[in-house]
């Protein structure tokens, strides 16, 4: 008897969800959160390990990019890119977002030793979807499995974070693998 497996919904941790809030608070006050709860329709209430679906905060960051006024009206693809790069911003004003940022030198040899080490950083993040990262012949090539977000995000987010590492001539290419399956190949 064959049976399907069903695939297990991918999920953040609360804290990280928690840092969207976060910026959203201290760049627009608490009536731009008492807004982002109207548009999004739940309490905006994550405990640091909470277990959050992917697809919840995607409508949040997107919501947040609304109301700090930096989505401008985009759509489709571009939107996920704008949202995936805040999504890096707000990442580095996590705990463990700083940590990491700042544990090695801001060089191409020191981006390629964490970036390297991008499935034990998902790991602590995510659960249900795998991030693995190899050395290409000219690139990195970060592939993630069971992703929620839309391919562009993480294109934004890679891309934001190597402006931030410095990383003035970098590009990022995302490549659609398969239902929920992306490869993110980085030239810096």
């Amino acid at each position: 008897m064959l049976t399907m497996l069903r695939r297990k919904q991918a999920t953040i941790k609360g804290v990280f969800v928690n840092s969207h809030l976060s910026v959203l608070r201290r760049r627009k006050g608490e009536e731009a959160l008492r807004e982002l709860e109207r548009r999004f329709g739940a309490p905006l209430r994550f405990g640091a390990l909470q277990e959050v679906p992917v697809c919840e905060e995607v409508l949040l960051i997107e919501l947040v990019l609304d109301l700090l006024e930096e989505g401008h009206g985009l759509q489709g693809a571009a939107r996920a890119e704008a949202a995936g790069a805040l999504h890096f911003k707000n990442f580095t004003q996590t705990t463990l977002g700083a940590t990491l940022l700042n544990s090695l030198p801001h060089t191409r040899e020191g981006f390629h030793t964490l970036i390297r080490n991008a499935g034990s950083i998902a790991r602590a993040v995510f659960n249900h979807s795998d991030f693995s990262a190899r050395r290409g012949r000219d690139n990195i090539i970060i592939t993630i499995q069971n992703c929620d977000y839309a391919p562009e995000h993480f294109q934004g987010f890679f891309g934001e974070w190597m402006r931030y590492w410095g990383l003035a001539d970098s590009s990022v290419r995302v490549y659609v693998l398969g239902n929920h399956a992306f490869e993110y190949r980085l030239y810096f």
